[in-house]
C-alpha cells in the first residue's frame, strides 16, 4: 500500500512541476517546460533501463532532483 501511495504523490508532484510557469515581465508568464523532452529525457531513462551508463547532466526541476533522490534513497545509495 505504501509502494501505491508513493506513486500517487510522485504523480501529483510530477503534475504540479509541468504547470509550472516563470514569471515574463509585468503579469505576463511564461511556462517552464517548453517541450516534453525539456520535462522527461526519453533517451536518458532508456538507458538508464537498459544498463548503460547515462550521461551525467545536472537536473534543472525541482521535481528531476526530488525523483532523483528518492530513487538515491530507494536504493541505498543515500
Amino acid at each position: 500500500m505504501a509502494d501505491h501511495e508513493y506513486w500517487i504523490h510522485l504523480q501529483a508532484w510530477v503534475n504540479r512541476e509541468v504547470k509550472a510557469e516563470r514569471r515574463k515581465g509585468r503579469g505576463k508568464s511564461e511556462p517552464v517546460y517548453k517541450k516534453f523532452d525539456s520535462f522527461f529525457d526519453y533517451e536518458k531513462r532508456v538507458k538508464e533501463a537498459s544498463g548503460k551508463p547515462a550521461l551525467n547532466r545536472p537536473v534543472s526541476s525541482k521535481a528531476g532532483r526530488y525523483i532523483e533522490y528518492l530513487e538515491r534513497r530507494k536504493n541505498g545509495k543515500l
